[in-house]
C-alpha cells in the first residue's frame, strides 16, 4: 500500500462554490421537502397491504421471541423458519412491533427518519467523494425521488439497504476494507436481493 502514489479524488469545479450556509440551507431544503413528500405518503397510505403485513407479522414474531437478540438465538438455534425475509430490518421493527393499528403509524414514521438518515449519509458520500456542488444537487434530487418516497413511507427494507449500502461504498472507497465487509454484510441481512 505504501509503495503505490496517493489516489487523487476527482473534484468537479464550478462557477459558484457552494460552501458553508448555502451548503446548509440546500441541505435543510431537501430534508425539508422529503419531509413533507413522505408525510403525505404516509397520510395516503393508512392501512398496510403487501409485503407491509409481512413485515409487520415478521416483527410481531421476533417481538414475541424476545426481539432482535430473540431473533439472533432464533437464527442461530435454527427455529426462526422465515425463508423469503432477510432478518435484520424484521429485528429492527421488532423494537417498535406491537397487534395493535399504531404499529403500522410507528413503522411508518421508523422508515420515513431511515429514509432522512439514506438521504444525508448518501449525500455526505457524494460530497467526500466528488464536491459539494454536486452533493447538493444530489441531494435535492434524492429528497424528490418518487422510489426513496414510496418506500420511505411504508414498511419496507430499502431504506436501511440504501443507509448500510452508502457506507459499504464509502469505507470501500476510503479502503477501510473490513468495515466496508461488515456494511455490505448487514445490507445483505437486511435484503438479500438488493445487492445484486
Amino acid at each position: 500500500r505504501r509503495d503505490r502514489p496517493p489516489r487523487r479524488r476527482a473534484r468537479i469545479q464550478t462557477p459558484m462554490p457552494l460552501k458553508g450556509r448555502r451548503e446548509i440551507a440546500v441541505v435543510a431544503i431537501a430534508c425539508c421537502l422529503y419531509t413533507l413528500l413522505v408525510w403525505v405518503r404516509i397520510l395516503h397510505h393508512p392501512i398496510p397491504y403487501y409485503d407491509d403485513v409481512g413485515f409487520l407479522d415478521l416483527a410481531n414474531r421476533a417481538r414475541e421471541q424476545g426481539g432482535p437478540f430473540g431473533l439472533l438465538k432464533g437464527l442461530l438455534e435454527g427455529t426462526w423458519t422465515e425463508d423469503n425475509r432477510s432478518p435484520l430490518y424484521p429485528g429492527l421493527l421488532s423494537l417498535i412491533a406491537g397487534r395493535s393499528w399504531p404499529f403500522h403509524l410507528r413503522a411508518q414514521v421508523l422508515n420515513a427518519v431511515l429514509g432522512l438518515i439514506a438521504l444525508l449519509v448518501c449525500s455526505r458520500v457524494v460530497r467526500q467523494n466528488l464536491s459539494p456542488e454536486v452533493a447538493a444537487l444530489f441531494v435535492l434530487l434524492m429528497s424528490v425521488n418518487e422510489t426513496l418516497i414510496e418506500y420511505s413511507g411504508r414498511e419496507s427494507a430499502e431504506p436501511l439497504l440504501l443507509i448500510l449500502f452508502a457506507l459499504a461504498i464509502d469505507c470501500a472507497l476510503r479502503e477501510r476494507w473490513a468495515l466496508a465487509g461488515i456494511f455490505a454484510g448487514l445490507a445483505e441481512l437486511d435484503k438479500a436481493s438488493g445487492l445484486l
